[in-house]
């Protein structure tokens, strides 16, 4: 094991070996237990970053789809006003526009189309369906995107608290078997004890903030009534 987990998790695998002890490769459950606190504590939540970019970028869709007509139509209807200014974007970044054969265009219609294009593709601002951070929040995946808000989000404590109860649920049910990404919360209970535990390594891995086992306990309940749709994955 990690020295570095040996030190920083002292008090987690000492309750872990007791607790734990008489499960089936709990040796192996434990080091899945430490690794997810770690990956936790390196994570960079960029999905949430990016959330607040596409919420932004709404808000600003409106005002850029119309500059961007504006100016298309400034370039359709005084192409030799546009032509010094739209070389001199392209010549001085070593640019050129051309067809998807390769054949040269004439670069100022050239642009008011792409203009009009970006002016009818950009809709209300949001980025394409399928992008990840749509769905994602720490280790949990949605089945439909939460940029609404339709979702609850968790802080980073819950979210390793209600990672660490699949892991543990998950060894419960299948031993040391690798689950699938995305696999929803296994059904039953957890073995006696899990819950200080995880407030033990939660603690250990992101520090006190004063809850109690059952604090954990029931802000994980919460969290899965509300959303019952979560997909797992991990902080990797």
């Amino acid at each position: 094991m990690n020295a570095m987990w040996t030190r920083r998790y002292a008090n987690s695998i000492a309750l872990m070996r007791k607790k734990f002890g008489s499960l089936p490769d709990s040796e192996i459950l434990i080091g899945r237990l430490l690794a997810e606190c770690e990956s936790a504590r390196a994570y960079p939540w960029t999905e949430v970053e990016r959330r607040a970019s596409d919420a932004a970028a709404k808000e600003s869709a409106h005002a850029a789809k119309n500059s961007a007509k504006l100016l298309a139509r400034y370039l359709r209807e005084y192409p030799d006003a546009g032509l010094s200014g739209v070389l001199r974007g392209l010549l001085d970044n070593g640019l050129s526009i051309r067809s998807r054969d390769g054949a040269k265009t004439d670069q100022v219609q050239a642009l008011a189309t792409i203009l009009e294009g970006f002016g009818a593709g950009i809709g209300d601002g949001r980025p394409p369906a399928a992008m990840m951070h749509r769905f994602q929040h720490g280790p949990f995946v949605y089945a439909a995107a939460i940029d609404d808000g339709r979702a609850a989000y968790a802080k980073p404590r819950t979210c390793l608290a209600t990672m660490l109860a699949f892991l543990v649920r998950w060894h419960a049910l299948h031993g040391s078997a690798p689950y699938n990404p995305g696999q929803p919360m296994p059904k039953g209970r957890v073995p006696s004890g899990t819950w200080q535990i995880i407030e033990s390594l939660c603690t250990e891995a992101l520090g006190d903030d004063g809850k109690s086992a059952a604090d954990f306990k029931s802000a994980v309940r919460n969290f899965l009534t509300d959303n019952p749709d979560l997909g797992f994955i991990g902080h990797d």
